[in-house]
């Protein structure tokens, strides 16, 4: 799924549920809250709301779903503890007693660098639910939604993923990264590989979307170094 600046993932989720509802399946939408690294959780699920959790419920078994966590799990995830095998990673499901009898934490493969984790809670939710965080994540100049370009594509032996100018690819060899460094480079490849159709972005958008891409991956190696002498 792309996300351009200002298209965040809250809405891949309301159209798989949506999908799913219409094919009949039974499924729950949830307050979710993605944490870049274990000491951002939140202390209590009230706090919840930057990401819509999804579930279904299959012949009495609940499965965790999803299309918006970057690049985490191919498939349903049964919601049960313990380490989930798909391909190369190996996810986690854990309860969360500190938080709530309902709270959960999906843990992502420590490969998949791009978060640490994502908590849950299994309380029903409702689009409405996610508004104030919709708003903000769509359109603060301090989102990352907002400042940058992500692609994600999963499969069942790896995922591949754009931040900006760079494509990166984890599977079971580990990780590979290259710099796009042209316009039509970073246009092929999202083409070719994520499947887009970006016929309808003129030349000079693409020129100005790639331009943004290039200064925004700059500033954040310039911060990143800078972190790192420190």
């Amino acid at each position: 799924h792309p996300c351009w600046p200002g298209r965040v993932l809250l809405q891949p989720e309301q159209c798989l549920a949506s999908l799913l509802t219409v094919l009949g399946y039974d499924v729950t939408l949830h307050r979710g809250q993605v944490n870049g690294r274990a000491e951002s959780a939140k202390s209590t699920s009230d706090e919840y709301g930057t990401h819509m959790a999804l579930t279904v419920l299959i012949n009495g078994d609940r499965w965790s779903i999803d299309v918006g966590l970057a690049n985490s799990h191919h498939e349903p995830i049964p919601l049960r503890e313990g380490v989930h095998v798909q391909g190369p990673f190996n996810f986690g499901l854990q309860v969360l007693p500190e938080i709530g009898p309902d709270a959960w934490r999906f843990f992502t493969d420590p490969v998949q660098t791009t978060f640490h984790s994502m908590d849950f809670t299994l309380a029903p939710a409702l689009w409405e639910d996610f508004n104030e965080h919709h708003a903000e994540l769509s359109t603060s100049p301090l989102s990352g939604f907002v400042q940058n370009c992500e692609l994600f594509r999963r499969d069942a032996l790896g995922t591949d993923f754009i931040l900006n100018d760079e494509l990166t690819r984890d599977d079971a060899t580990g990780r590979s990264t290259r710099v796009l460094a042209s316009v039509d480079e970073w246009f092929q490849v999202a083409e070719e590989v994520f499947h887009l159709d970006l016929s309808t972005i003129s030349d000079d958008e693409r020129a100005a979307l790639f331009d943004r891409m290039q200064r925004a991956r700059s500033e954040e190696r310039r911060v990143g170094k800078e972190c790192r002498s420190r």
